[in-house]
């Protein structure tokens, strides 16, 4: 078995329960979502993939760090590490990520792009977060992009995508 067919299977099962704000979509359908974006930008190495799926577990399940090393790996385990909030308060979790993002690993950086792509399309087509707080986000997105530096090759479509869409909600606009 692969580590991205357990890593969908342990997903689902800690997640299982949860919600999106919408309170209908299971949350599982957004880790599936940002893994089916990574795809269709080529981006189909299985740790990133893995990850993908896991993204979330570490801040909303009660999976453990043994469950992920066990499962997929030290390299799966370590992006998620990556990607998981410690910080709770809006502020404290934005400046941690931003941190967090200067110093992180390619597949960490991919993921995040497509997480945050993924969070603001829901939020617009589920119309579950003011508008105010869509620009927040998206905007907050485009920081989080900034503090990245360098994306790996395999990722600039996706960041593209992602940058595009983001200046479009915030009503950036280049000359």
């Amino acid at each position: 078995m692969t580590i991205v067919i357990k890593a969908i299977g342990m997903a689902n099962e800690h997640h299982r329960g949860q919600f999106r704000a919408d309170g209908k979509t299971a949350y599982f359908m957004h880790c599936l979502k940002v893994a089916e974006l990574l795809e269709s930008y080529g981006i189909v190495q299985h740790n990133i993939l893995a990850a993908a799926y896991l993204h979330d577990t570490l801040e909303d399940t009660l999976i453990t760090a043994d469950e992920i090393i066990n499962g997929c790996g030290q390299k799966v385990y370590d992006i998620v590490k990556e990607l998981t909030n410690e910080h709770k308060s809006k502020d404290q979790k934005h400046t941690a990520q931003i941190k967090k993002m200067h110093v992180a690993s390619d597949e960490a950086k991919v993921i995040k792009i497509a997480d945050r792509l993924c969070n603001v399309i829901d939020s617009l087509t589920t119309q579950t977060w003011s508008e105010t707080k869509i620009m927040v986000y998206a905007n907050q997105g485009l920081e989080l992009m900034d503090a990245m530096g360098t994306i790996p090759d395999y990722g600039k479509a996706l960041e593209m995508r992602a940058r595009f869409v983001l200046r479009q909600i915030v009503g950036y606009n280049e000359e």
